[in-house]
Parts: C-alpha cells; sequence; structure tokens
C-alpha cells in the first residue's frame, strides 16, 4: 500500500459510519458493495476533494467508487 491509498484510508475512515471496517476494505471493491451509503459517499468525495485541492465534476463522482478508483483519479489530475 503506498503514501497516497493510505491517506485515502484514512479519509474513508474519518467520513464513514463506525459499524463499517475500513481497515478490511479491499482497495478494488466499490463502497456500494461495502454499504457504504449515498450521505457517506459524498463526505468522502468532499474531504479527497479538500485534501487533494480538487474540484471533482459531478458527472465524473461515479470514478470515485473505490480506494484504488480514487487513487488513480487523483493522479490523473496531478
Amino acid at each position: 500500500m503506498n503514501d497516497l491509498e493510505i491517506k485515502i484510508r484514512e479519509i474513508i475512515k474519518k467520513e464513514v459510519s463506525p459499524s463499517i471496517d475500513i481497515d478490511n476494505l479491499d482497495d478494488d471493491t466499490t463502497f456500494k458493495d461495502y454499504d457504504i451509503d449515498s450521505l457517506d459517499r459524498m463526505s468522502i468525495y468532499l474531504a479527497i476533494e479538500e485534501e487533494f485541492g480538487l474540484k471533482v465534476p459531478e458527472d465524473e463522482l461515479p470514478l470515485l467508487s473505490s480506494i484504488n478508483m480514487i487513487a488513480k483519479y487523483i493522479l490523473s489530475k496531478k
């Protein structure tokens, strides 16, 4: 796991319901598959934007559906 993925996990852990075991998330499994609801996903998106200085257009939000997809998105915008 690289530094970017670790930072993304920290953000997710902070933003989602404590009932979700973030430490066992697979990097490729979608948040929806882990029952992370739309409000938590929106919190994740906003925190990612703030942390990395991004503005994610609404039509690109579906691209941010897993840890690996978020990491790839961030790297593509640097």
